[in-house]
């Protein structure tokens, strides 16, 4: 399994957000893809280095490993206490 470090997610965030802006004119449902995977690799950098993880599988005291968020968004937000009214809705599909 990959077991990336935490500024090797926020890399990859920018590289994959880089990628939705120049796919959303010609394919908006993968760049809607990119930009998911974007925010979550962003998401998990964050939480990794709030909480002096090293790596995705490392834990540390009461921080659990960014990996056991697996794809949700919304608990990695809740993870980070990052406040419901700085959150744009999500877009109707």
């Amino acid at each position: 399994m990959i077991n990336p470090p935490a500024m090797a997610l926020r890399r990859r965030s920018e590289e994959l957000f880089a990628s939705a802006e120049r796919e959303k004119l010609h394919d908006p449902d993968s760049a809607a893809l990119l930009l998911f995977y974007a925010v979550e690799c962003g998401l998990k950098a964050v939480y990794m280095l709030q909480n002096n993880l090293r790596y995705t599988d490392e834990a540390r005291g009461s921080a659990r490993p960014a990996r056991s968020f697996s794809h949700n968004i919304v608990s990695l937000v809740q993870a980070l206490n990052i406040a419901r009214a700085s959150i744009k809705p999500v877009p109707a599909v």
